[in-house]
């Protein structure tokens, strides 16, 4: 039995968010989410992406990582302020990527190192 009052912390989870296409070209890897992907979600706070779509073999791995929903791009970060490259999540990449938003600073930031 819970003790009153009932915890409410994270009661709906950590949102989810789906890759779903991977788009290449010679300067950055964009990620591409659906539409509206961010509506209803908290204005600061986690979310899970989930790499659906696989990044193409033979992507250079120096390339930035992009998301991208409702035709907005934004850079994927790293914890400390770098960009966030193919390598560091690595060529298939897909799994589950723990990431940070924050809407008041435009911050999109891997909030841990996926295992590659």
């Amino acid at each position: 039995m819970y003790p009153y009052p009932y915890a409410i912390t994270n009661r709906g989870g950590i949102s989810e968010i789906p890759v779903t296409s991977v788009s290449v070209t010679t300067t950055e890897v964009v990620l591409n989410l659906p539409n509206h992907a961010f509506y209803g979600k908290p204005y600061k706070g986690y979310f899970t992406l989930k790499m659906n779509a696989a990044i193409p073999t033979g992507t250079t791995t120096t390339l930035p990582l992009q998301l991208q929903a409702n035709g907005v791009a934004m850079n994927l970060m790293l914890l400390g302020g770098a960009q966030a490259t193919v390598a560091d999540i690595g060529i298939p990449g897909t799994g589950v990527i723990p990431v940070y938003y924050d809407k008041e600073t435009n911050l999109l930031q891997l909030a841990a190192m996926p295992a590659n």
